[in-house]
């Protein structure tokens, strides 16, 4: 059966926590006629989706202007929970090393859920080329709402996201990859018998010795046994054809250094590279919301828009993780009705026990209501929000999903849905994007 079927009138039954009053929106950086960050199909057999960035990016330079917030998560191996059901998919998106200063001081074992920047990137064995700051340098900034006074105190994370930056010179079409643990890309390898980073320095020394004893010829490079007789692993690394070989000399540095040769296989014969006008065609704006202060006191950061959008068109993508019991995410090491601040950063509704969480900047979007104009309003826009979700068609899996049953979805293991923030109607470029959350939450909002 479809579980879940979001529609404007579900839209108004989705539950998260913010609210407040309307105060003038910060200014973060300033925003940019086109987008240059992009989640579209990776350039990695078998990676999904990835980031892709369609502008040069130097060294030391941001990939992202700013990034939504870093979601400490309490305790998780205490929780009461299926360990099958969310904390085994979680794990693979949240930070349990590295994570920032302040965080270790929430419980006893913190882990950090840092959306974006710290969720949508794959790992790559030889290009990683994004690189995190210092966990002491993640901002942390609880000065915007009175812990004695303010209502909505508490209900947002007060880390303001990581420090991301290109590890190298990145060039337009590039994807973004984010060095995982050794442990995990090892264990990857093994379990789908694809290479890791020293198979790539095995093909750089077998390329170089094929290079200084035939030049650029291919035809004499695959009759050689040094070709036909490497392993399954290294086969899928060397060039295929003689084209294949012109690339990888071309791109190395120096075609005698067998470390060159490794970086220019990783780049011309491991990914299926992509043009800046296929990813726009193909991908879909991560940075046309960025975070700033919401024009709602009480709802702490919002997302404003980096640039014009017309009216129905997709102001942000929510690739979304799954849990499928929301008890899972009470608190036992606390008495009382104490919650994960995660639940306030997840999508829910009233009939179900099924929680959906964004990984992208999506999370930033607040409440507003004509309902109560007065206590949710919305902004410079008016009394109406100015978006609503609805399932996404760039992701193929989520039709699939659709028809699971939760128990189905807690036996697939991973992910599946996605939905897609769409403009209701023309939203200015320093205007803050709302959705309603629904009359539920406006109750709950009210009782607390």
């Amino acid at each position: 059966r479809m579980i879940y079927e979001v529609t404007p009138e579900m839209n108004n039954e989705s539950a998260i926590i913010m609210g407040g009053v309307e105060k003038e929106v910060e200014k973060v950086e300033e925003g940019t006629s086109t987008c240059s960050v992009y989640l579209a199909p990776s350039s990695v057999l078998g990676g999904g989706m990835g980031m892709f960035t369609t502008k040069e990016v130097k060294k030391g330079a941001k990939i992202l202007p700013a990034d939504g917030p870093s979601i400490p998560i309490i305790d998780p191996d205490q929780s009461q929970r299926s360990l099958d059901a969310w904390v085994n998919l979680f794990a693979s998106y949240w930070w349990e090393s590295g994570i920032s200063d302040p965080a270790l001081y929430e419980s006893q074992h913190t882990a950090e859920y840092q959306i974006t920047m710290g969720a949508l990137p794959n790992s790559h064995p030889y290009l990683n080329n994004m690189d995190v700051g210092h966990p002491a340098i993640v901002p942390y900034d609880d000065s915007f709402m009175d812990r004695m006074a303010d209502p909505g105190a508490g209900a947002s994370s007060y880390y303001m996201g990581r420090h991301t930056i290109a590890y190298m010179d990145m060039d337009a079409g590039e994807e973004v990859f984010l060095e995982y643990p050794d442990d995990y890309m090892n264990a990857i390898s093994e379990k789908y018998n694809i290479p890791k980073r020293s198979d790539y320095e095995d093909v750089g020394m077998i390329v170089l010795k094929l290079y200084r004893k035939y030049g650029n010829n291919f035809s004499a490079w695959k009759n050689d046994e040094i070709f036909t007789l490497s392993p399954a692993k290294l086969q899928s690394l060397l060039p295929k054809t003689q084209k294949d070989v012109e690339r990888v000399l071309a791109v190395a540095t120096n075609p005698s250094d067998a470390e060159d040769l490794s970086l220019a296989i990783a780049k011309e014969i491991s990914v299926n590279r992509r043009s800046p006008k296929w990813i726009e065609e193909h991908g879909v704006c991560l940075d046309n919301i960025l975070p700033g202060m919401s024009t709602n006191t009480q709802a702490g950061k919002g997302a404003i828009a980096q640039r014009f959008m017309k009216k129905g068109s997709t102001v942000a993508p929510a690739s979304l993780l799954q849990i499928t019991n929301l008890d899972a995410l009470r608190i036992p090491a606390f008495e009382g009705d104490q919650w994960q601040l995660l639940l306030n950063y997840c999508l829910g509704h009233p009939s179900s026990s099924l929680l959906l969480c964004p990984n992208t900047n999506a999370v930033l979007l607040n409440h507003c209501s004509s309902r109560r104009p007065d206590i949710h309003p919305c902004g410079k826009g008016g009394g109406e929000p100015n978006a609503r979700y609805r399932w996404a068609e760039w992701d193929v899996a989520t039709d699939v999903w659709l028809n699971k049953t939760i128990a189905q979805m807690e036996e697939e293991g991973g992910r599946g849905l996605s939905l897609e923030l769409v403009a209701t109607r023309d939203i200015e470029q320093g205007e803050e994007v709302f959705i309603d959350y629904g009359i539920s939450w406006e109750k709950a909002w009210d009782e607390h």
